[in-house]
């Protein structure tokens, strides 16, 4: 009797697997059209996103070659414009960079190159003396990126009004609030004290010398502050280095408990 039994249990896990089997294969003719298409978009979607990252890295290195091509052009014009007899040819360097870089930003929108082409193109103008056209094309950016170029162009705001003789209006863009949104870039400290620099030089110009005078107490006080961080941070690294040499010199000699306990502070 137990023999059959056995024997029974194993013919009901066969009959089990092939059930099983024979659902599946059942499952797989009903919904195999379905089956098909899914796999099928699938496909497509895999193939549209290595296409899409192929011709982006190709859009990419184009938009490089391109952009330094533009960025000689403008290094040349920056060079001419210091001589006085090449500002003619300067001028053209500036409003043919200015075309490239136009051209870039156009073709290769999504690129790493659109922002610096949107600067630099801004630059051109303001180079050229055309103010208006340079304030808008700065406007333009720091409204839409947080890039560093962002940064940079609401920057070049101010300077745009200076040019202009609006004063008043390149001290408001100068307010810290209009640079908040890049607080947590790098360059965000650096810019922060040039333009802390520049408010208070409109300020004097415009002769509201008391709000000049705590604009420069102001930016000494950036200053100390950033000196006391680099000191603490050099100090920081000296002790690491320091900590680093004592328990190399000490590996194979090692010093008393009290050193011990200070290296280990």
């Amino acid at each position: 009797m137990a023999r059959a039994e056995r024997v029974t249990r194993r013919e009901l896990r066969e009959d089990k697997f092939v059930e099983s089997v024979t659902e599946v294969y059942a499952f797989l003719k009903r919904n195999l059209q379905l089956i098909l298409i899914a796999v099928a978009a699938v496909l497509v979607i895999l193939i549209a996103v290595g296409t899409y990252t192929y011709m982006r890295r190709k859009a990419e290195a184009r938009a490089s070659i391109q952009f330094g091509e533009a960025m000689k052009l403008f290094q040349e014009a920056e060079d001419d414009w210091a001589d006085q007899d090449k500002m003619g040819k300067a001028a053209d360097k500036y409003k043919e960079a200015r075309e490239k870089f136009r051209e870039i930003l156009q073709r290769y929108k999504g690129s790493s190159y659109a922002d610096k082409s949107a600067f630099y193109a801004a630059k051109s103008s303001f180079q050229l003396g055309e103010y208006d056209q340079a304030l808008k094309e700065f406007q333009d950016l720091a409204r839409k990126s947080d890039s560093p170029f962002g940064l940079y162009a609401q920057q070049a705001i101010g300077k745009c009004y200076e040019q202009k003789g609006e004063l008043e209006k390149a001290a408001r863009e100068y307010d810290e609030s209009k640079y908040e949104k890049f607080r947590g870039l790098p360059e965000y400290e650096f810019v922060l004290a040039e333009v802390t620099l520049s408010r208070a030089i409109c300020r004097e110009r415009l002769n509201q010398l008391p709000q000049a005078v705590k604009e420069y107490e102001r930016l000494t006080r950036m200053f100390q502050d950033n000196l006391r961080k680099a000191i603490d941070r050099k100090s920081a690294q000296m002790i690491e280095m320091t900590e680093k040499l004592l328990k190399r010199l000490f590996k194979e000699s090692p010093p008393s408990q009290k050193i011990l306990s200070l290296l280990e502070k």
